[in-house]
């Protein structure tokens, strides 16, 4: 083959991969785990950056909290949102932290000294909670756990069996506010709404931005004393990554702290319930709160 064609052939091929290292360079990689909320989350993110920035995005789902980390440790992600009681429990084998900000404060230390950034929390918790119909909560005047005392011995409470036998769930709490219901009903998740709506069962155990609290109408209670650790969401990017894209870190700040728990069950209850599209209800959630146009 003739040299000058070798020559241009191979100019071209060096031209094409330069083309493609830019293209990829431009692209924040987005990863979120398999349930409504964190792909809300993502699309968020995803929306911010592209409305704001120079940069396209990519976002893609993975199985849990450990597939995404390892993506953010590896690099094949730049970009995801963890909560606070996960990194806590999970990721650092916390314990013994009760208060939110507390456990934001010590996670945001610890995970900078393992190179990662964790940003503002988002503002809205998605815990553990205990859940009542509406007449329940008045009948009985329940507005936090420590209502439960004296009345929770004639109420029956559902949820998974594990919940019950976990220090960090029923027994922690039996001992941390000095009640006990009269029954406790194990059972799939997905049937306790079901079962509170036709009187099965008096409470449900729930996460306090589930989608089907709006729709079967019920009452969270506060856990007035922080027994359940704090779930706040919190974009997080590696620190290499958020030097190198302050334009980046500004427009995931703009999240911190403006969510609240009615607003995180409103979004998913669109999505989950209402079949609203997930981009959909990210982009209406930040015109709200007056993020983008």
């Amino acid at each position: 083959m003739n040299k000058k064609i070798i020559f241009s052939m191979l100019a071209l091929f060096t031209l094409i991969l330069g083309a493609c290292g830019k293209k990829e360079d431009n692209v924040i990689k987005i990863g979120h785990k398999n349930f409504t909320e964190q792909r809300i989350l993502a699309q968020m993110g995803a929306i911010l950056i592209e409305e704001n920035t120079d940069f396209t995005t990519r976002v893609s789902e993975f199985g849990g909290t450990m597939l995404v980390n390892q993506g953010m440790i590896s690099g094949d992600l730049d970009l995801s949102f963890e909560y606070t009681g996960t990194g806590y429990i999970y990721l650092l084998n916390g314990s013994g932290l009760k208060d939110p900000e507390a456990i934001y404060e010590y996670v945001k230390e610890e995970m900078a000294k393992e190179g990662m950034t964790w940003l503002s929390p988002m503002g809205f918790n998605n815990t553990y909670a205990f859940a009542v119909k509406k007449e329940t909560a008045e009948k009985y005047n329940l507005k936090k756990f420590s209502d439960f005392v004296g009345v929770a011995e004639n109420m029956s409470v559902g949820e998974l069996g594990d919940f019950f036998e976990r220090e960090d769930g029923m027994p922690g709490v039996k001992e941390a506010y000095g009640f006990s219901f009269g029954k406790e009903v194990n059972m799939d998740p997905g049937l306790k709404f079901r079962a509170i709506e036709q009187g099965q069962i008096d409470v449900a155990v729930v996460y306090a931005t589930d989608a089907l609290i709006d729709k079967y109408e019920l009452v969270v209670l506060q856990d007035d004393k922080n027994f359940f650790p704090p779930y706040d969401a919190v974009p997080r990017m590696k620190t290499e990554f958020a030097e190198k894209h302050p334009e980046i870190v500004e427009q995931m700040e703009k999240l911190g702290r403006i969510f609240s728990d009615e607003d995180m069950r409103k979004y998913n209850y669109e999505a989950e319930v209402l079949g609203v599209e997930i981009e959909e209800v990210a982009r209406k959630a930040l015109k709200e709160k007056g993020l983008i146009k």
